[in-house]
């Protein structure tokens, strides 16, 4: 099963508003989520993509996976709802704060690289929870059809590279703009310069030819 990714955050952030509101989290003044947009970015012109509109970090958490043709498999839409719970403190009721989010992150992020790279006493942990993965991808991918599942794994990559890109090309783009700008304005300014100072040696000019004639 496939969903289009602009509509599995929705589904995300259902799911893990559902379960924060099921423990009482919402009822806490200091209950926040991880929010989707970055607000460095509102009211920039971001052109016809929303990419670099998204919060990085929310992005980071998330973890998404996409095909080519912006879908995202529905076992990884469900990992993401299990990264963001766990980002907000987890099945209870104890409300994470940003901070918490950040520190729960790399938490998880240094998990992902323990499993790539093994940690000295930690080998049977680490292979039994890749074991535990595997099984889990299997009984999934048997209930949809294996040969459109395993094509969309090949051909998947993270999310995160694509709004690190636009948001990098918007970045660069809006630098240009400033420094073509500031070029414009320096033209400007010196056109303005060249015109003021050639209406006074006009002026002067005039003074110094009607002194001579009145001599």
């Amino acid at each position: 099963m496939l969903v289009p990714v602009d509509r599995v955050f929705d589904f995300i952030d259902e799911c893990v508003e559902g379960l924060c509101k099921l423990y009482g989290k919402n009822k806490s003044v200091n209950f926040s989520m991880e929010p989707r947009w970055d607000p460095a970015y509102t009211g920039v012109d971001l052109g016809t993509s929303l990419l670099p509109h998204y919060n990085l970090r929310y992005i980071k958490i998330n973890n998404l996976t996409i095909t080519p043709q912006l879908e995202v498999r529905f076992v990884v839409a469900v990992k993401a709802v299990i990264r963001r719970v766990i980002c907000q403190g987890g099945l209870n009721s104890f409300v994470a704060t940003r901070m918490d989010r950040i520190q729960r992150l790399k938490e998880l992020e240094a998990l992902e690289a323990a499993l790539h790279s093994p940690v000295p006493g930690l080998e049977k942990e680490l292979a039994k929870l890749k074991v535990m993965e595997e099984k889990q991808s299997n009984m999934i991918s048997a209930t949809l059809n294996r040969r459109l599942a395993s094509a969309a794994i090949q051909q998947e990559r993270n999310f995160m590279h694509d709004v690190a890109a636009a948001k990098l090309q918007l970045h660069a783009r809006g630098r240009f703009q400033d420094k073509k700008g500031g070029v414009i304005r320096g033209r400007r300014a010196a056109r303005v310069a060249t015109a003021k100072a050639a209406a006074q040696a006009q002026k002067e000019g005039a003074s110094g030819g009607g002194a001579g004639v009145a001599g």
